[in-house]
């Protein structure tokens, strides 16, 4: 619908507000969005657990850690999201067809349980 679309708009304005200075300007954190989805805090930290769900070599692939800063796939949890190793329940870090690499952990800072699923890494 177009109040969908204006949602996802404003969404997508706060959350590159939020990335670029630290903070959604008082101006575009109007619309009532945060009340439909949550803050735009809580939006970037469960981008940082899709993105952790690609593990080491595809981060370091996409630029979006250095290879130094990862010693293997569940350093990347714990860099983008604090969840600390012991706090992953399981992991299955190699995907294939109709099977997604995957992570399901305790974030205990939402105080909550995520499963983040990897997109794919290679065209098909």
């Amino acid at each position: 619908t177009a109040n969908d679309m204006r949602v996802s708009v404003e969404l997508i304005s706060q959350v590159q507000a939020y990335c670029n200075d630290g903070h959604v300007p008082a101006e575009r954190s109007g619309f009532g969005v945060g009340d439909e989805i949550g803050s735009v805090e809580t939006i970037v930290r469960m981008m940082n657990f899709s993105a952790a769900a690609y593990g080491k070599k595809g981060l370091v692939f996409l630029g979006a850690l250095p290879a130094a800063a990862l010693v293997d796939d569940s350093m990347a949890i714990t860099n983008l999201t604090g969840v600390l190793r012991h706090e992953v329940i399981r992991a299955e870090w190699s995907g294939s067809m109709f099977r997604p690499g995957y992570f399901l952990c305790v974030d205990r800072e939402s105080r909550a349980v995520v499963l983040s699923l990897r997109g794919t890494m290679r065209v098909q």
